[in-house]
């Protein structure tokens, strides 16, 4: 499968499965580099405040999560690339959590 081909799946997976989410959080998916795909969630996710958003089994899987009570990683991260601040939670709770703690931020552009 080319990287096309799985940007592709990964993003139809997305919108299919949380098609809600989708909208409400304006989520997208992003690469990072070396095979490391990611869901983002709206204005927090640009150069300013990289956020990444994975599902998380013991360690981070790089698709997008199966259903809203998935356990996700949400990583928020400074301009530079230094970490702000990880935590773990079910995917859409952890979607409401990550709002609120950015939100200021949102604002702010």
């Amino acid at each position: 499968m080319t990287y096309e081909e799985h940007f592709g799946n990964l993003i139809s997976d997305l919108n299919s499965r949380f098609p809600k989410l989708v909208k409400q959080y304006d989520l997208s998916i992003s690469h990072s580099g070396g095979g490391c795909f990611h869901v983002e969630m709206g204005c927090v996710s640009n150069k300013n405040m990289p956020v990444l958003i994975n599902p998380f089994n013991e360690d981070v899987e790089y698709d997008v999560p199966k259903n809203e009570n998935s356990q996700c990683i949400f990583g928020i991260y400074e301009e530079g690339g230094e970490e702000r601040e990880t935590f773990i939670k079910p995917f859409a709770e952890g979607l409401k959590e990550l709002k609120t703690k950015t939100e200021k931020k949102c604002k702010e552009r």
